[in-house]
């Protein structure tokens, strides 16, 4: 601790000088939150990079949000810079994100996944002419939308029952689609 170490020194005039010690310590424990598909890092307010540890630590470009949403089953850590300190965390598994099938650019964001009350899409770029679908387990579709443009919506199933379900994207402009697999807890 400070001021318990010190060093008592004479200089040239027999003056005697004391030094104490000065000491502080950074520590940085970088965590990981596990609400799969959603990592969250901590601590908060720092700088982050996600990793992929199934591919040796690589680094997942553009991932450097606090919140990684995974669009892959795999296993996944951040690298945590804090107060001049770099840390990286132990790796999460991820295993319940379920992509059936996806022709857009990139695959569609849905999070949180599970969800209770409401779910987001978001799509990373302007989609036109957008049809959600929810069907259930015996494919009877639940609920139905449409949307001209966007590039993220929120979806409002608080009145569903709990469940696993597919949901349905079918886009006009560019011509694509996917399958995912949504949880109602």
């Amino acid at each position: 601790s400070n001021n318990t170490a010190s060093y008592t020194t004479t200089n040239m005039s027999g003056c005697d000088s004391i030094i104490y010690l000065d000491l502080t310590i950074n520590q940085l424990q970088a965590d990981i939150i596990n609400n799969a598909p959603n990592l969250v890092a901590l601590p908060a307010n720092a700088v982050y990079q996600w990793l992929d540890c199934n591919n040796g630590y690589a680094v997942i470009n553009g991932e450097t949000n606090q919140t990684f949403f995974a669009t892959s089953n795999g296993s996944y850590a951040v690298e945590v810079t804090h107060n001049n300190c770099v840390d990286t965390s132990l790796c999460e598994s991820i295993d319940n994100v379920i992509v059936f099938e996806n022709s857009f650019e990139k695959v569609p964001l849905l999070y949180p996944n599970p969800t209770m009350n409401s779910f987001h899409l978001d799509f990373g770029n302007q989609v036109k002419g957008l049809e959600l679908q929810i069907l259930d387990f015996n494919g009877k579709v639940i609920y139905f939308s449409s949307y001209t443009d966007i590039i993220d919506i929120e979806v409002d199933i608080s009145y569903i029952e709990r469940g696993v379900y597919t949901l349905h994207l079918i886009a006009e402009d560019p011509e694509s689609h996917a399958i995912l697999k949504l949880i109602k807890m």
